[in-house]
């Protein structure tokens, strides 16, 4: 069953795995994926990293690894997209790419670094000088163009943002429910996401503080994208999907073997996979000894002794 289409790109399932740095690398999207998860996105590359690689290195970089059975999976990009020919050389690039399904455009991450780049969310205060841009991408791409936005930068303008982004012709549009000012303390504003999807002639995905406790208060979007609420936690994707009606201890630790079998298959740098193990121990017995042990390993077979004394 199709759940919804982005362009001519099916969506079969709801629940979506967010762009998350040093998270949604290949085998934690297959991880994922084998979790009931209905599309993930690469974590965010940057448009001037993307046009000075080569061809060959477009394949090879980390970030950009994928596979035929890596799908359905949106690319996404971050950058100052004012800057038309190098927003442009970059979408061509990853438009080429043979295994990418979807280019996403960040203008949600709220980081003071990305912001002071003229990228990410300091985009929002002014989306007038790049839907231009945006709308000759839509025109000159095979695949189709999304978004991930914020609701505004320092304020709430959503209704503004959103009207000027679907003239453009993009294919989808997630929405994170907070400014890019608010902290994660903030409550996130779903009702000014539901206000959207009400008039939407695209599909709207949801984003912001969805768990495994409140998933169900979202199942009204075409997708529910899944950040914090993934790490450690595949298992939120078949609670989206209906395959299970709790998500277990036990379960955890075993998506974590699940996991670990994935990244031998395509690793990624040992110090990123590090990171990314970290959260499937949270609330386990002795669970700060654990995390310090796998911070101090080496190796991943070291990795594997620690968690088979435990």
């Amino acid at each position: 069953m199709i759940n919804f289409k982005i362009g001519k790109v099916a969506i079969r399932k709801k629940g979506i795995l967010a762009p998350i740095l040093e998270f949604s690398t290949l085998p934690y999207r297959e991880l994922a994926r084998a979790h009931n998860c209905g599309l993930c996105y690469t974590e965010m590359i940057h448009t001037n990293h993307i046009v000075s690689l080569s061809e060959n290195e477009l394949f090879d970089e980390e970030i950009l690894r994928s596979k035929k059975e890596d799908s359905p999976t949106s690319c996404q990009l971050v950058g100052d997209f004012t800057n038309k020919k190098t927003t442009l050389d970059a979408v061509s690039m990853i438009d080429k790419h043979k295994y990418f399904d979807i280019i996403d455009l960040n203008f949600g991450c709220p980081s003071m670094r990305i912001i002071f780049g003229k990228s990410g969310s300091a985009l929002l205060k002014d989306i007038t000088k790049v839907t231009p841009i945006i709308k000759e991408m839509c025109e000159t791409t095979t695949k189709p163009i999304t978004i991930k936005t914020r609701l505004g930068f320092s304020k709430n303008e959503i209704d503004f943002i959103s009207s000027e982004f679907f003239k453009t012709g993009i294919s989808a549009l997630a929405i994170h429910a907070r400014c890019a000012k608010e902290s994660y303390a903030t409550p996130s504003k779903v009702s000014e996401v539901r206000k959207i999807k009400k008039t939407s002639p695209i599909p709207i995905i949801y984003n912001g503080d969805v768990t495994e406790d409140n998933y169900k208060d979202y199942l009204d979007f075409d997708g529910i994208m899944v950040a914090r609420g993934a790490l450690g936690n595949p298992g939120i994707f078949d609670l989206i999907n209906g395959n299970k009606e709790k998500i277990t201890r036990e379960e955890k630790f075993s998506a974590l073997q699940e996991y670990i079998g994935l990244w031998e298959e395509n690793p990624t740098s040992f110090p990123k996979f590090k990171v990314s193990i970290i959260p499937f121990i949270k609330g386990a017995p002795k669970s700060s000894v654990l995390r310090d042990k796998i911070s101090k390993s080496k190796s991943i077979e070291e990795i594997k002794i620690i968690l088979k004394k435990e």
